[in-house]
């Protein structure tokens, strides 16, 4: 195995301290520690985290549940996600004609390709960044299967 970094010895220092590792990279992990003051720190603070067992207070589940009851956060309605996709349509939209309306602005532009990754979404799904980098000028140049599955992305 190469040698390791710091960055890559703190990233692992779980697995190590949960004896998750194969042989091989305990080994490169523990050399690097023996010759590393920083890590050598990082590796005592997280063994003893880890070794500490904490106490919950009695009760503290239900008091929890209690203060929680009643209470109601934000929520996507179906009439608020359609209310932000109605303007972040409008915004966009505005901002294109807008940009286009500047003097100075070439008249014709040139689409942008579509990869192959955008054309065939993996397992079938769609995601916003994808409509917006596959070529398309706006929401109405997707068809209706690509506005579907954005749908049901914004709704999950």
């Amino acid at each position: 195995m190469t040698e390791l970094n710091c960055e890559r010895v703190r990233d692992l220092l779980p697995e190590l301290i949960g004896d998750q590792l194969d042989a091989v990279t305990t080994a490169s992990v523990r050399a690097h520690i023996a010759r590393c003051l920083e890590c050598q720190t990082d590796f005592e603070v997280a063994s003893r985290v880890a070794g500490s067992r904490f106490r919950v207070p009695a009760g503290l589940e239900k008091r929890v549940i209690a203060a929680s009851v009643g209470r109601r956060g934000f929520q996507w309605t179906r009439g608020r996600m359609a209310a932000a996709a109605t303007i972040a349509v409008a915004v966009i939209g505005g901002s294109t004609w807008l940009s286009q309306m500047l003097p100075g602005h070439a008249t014709e532009v040139a689409p942008v390709p579509a990869s192959e990754s955008a054309a065939t979404p993996a397992a079938g799904f769609i995601g916003v960044d994808d409509a917006f980098t596959s070529g398309t000028s706006s929401l109405s140049d997707l068809t209706v299967e690509e506005l579907q599955k954005l749908l049901r992305e914004m709704e999950s």
